[in-house]
């Protein structure tokens, strides 16, 4: 008798730990069928991996929309950590990288790019804690003007650069651009200058 009156304290103590430890975040139930669900699991220096998930919260109008960013804290069910308001340049998918994170570095980061360029964040992860960053790139690169840069998608980030393939918007052409941008003084070249 008293195993089972143990087991059944033990079983509330710990449901209400785990109910007041979320209890200040909107909880929502998340599932493939919800539409543009991206999911980035991170593993921290024990091997316990840790799930977030990006997706469109709503859509507004044509111009603008909500993304949010969200911890996996059991089956469909997700705290919501972050809300972005961005622009609606066009469709996220698989294959436009506006979320990047490098799965072989497993480092708890991931890149936000959106508005073309013109919003770039970096999300340090923590299970439901997080460090936003804003980055606020010197996009003057050369003889280009500041404001005929966009900057399309992440390619890579890698020893402390984020690098970008944009386009230079007053050229013809609109030739693809290799861009190189610090994330320790915010300073952007073309690659090969």
């Amino acid at each position: 008798m008293k195993k089972i009156f143990l087991i059944i304290l033990l079983l509330i103590v710990c449901g209400c730990k785990y109910t007041t430890q979320y209890s200040q975040y909107e909880h929502y139930n998340l599932n493939e069928n919800d539409g543009y669900l991206f999911n980035y699991t991170f593993h921290d220096e024990y091997g316990i991996p840790s799930t977030y998930v990006v997706t469109i919260l709503e859509e507004r109008d044509y111009e603008d929309i909500t993304v949010g960013l969200f911890f996996k804290i059991s089956q469909n069910d997700y705290v919501l950590l972050d809300k972005i308001n961005s622009c609606n340049e066009k469709e996220i998918d698989v294959e436009n990288t506006y979320f990047y994170y490098d799965s072989n570095q497993q480092n708890n980061k991931l890149y936000l790019q959106r508005c073309i360029g013109n919003k770039n964040i970096e999300y340090v992860l923590d299970k439901e804690k997080i460090i936003k960053k804003e980055l606020l790139f010197d996009k003057k690169i050369a003889d280009l003007k500041e404001t005929s840069i966009v900057f399309n998608k992440i390619k890579k980030v890698e020893d402390n650069y984020i690098y970008y393939v944009g386009y230079n918007v007053d050229s013809v052409e609109r030739e693809e651009l290799s861009i190189k941008c610090s994330l320790i003084d915010y300073l952007c070249t073309l690659e090969g200058d």
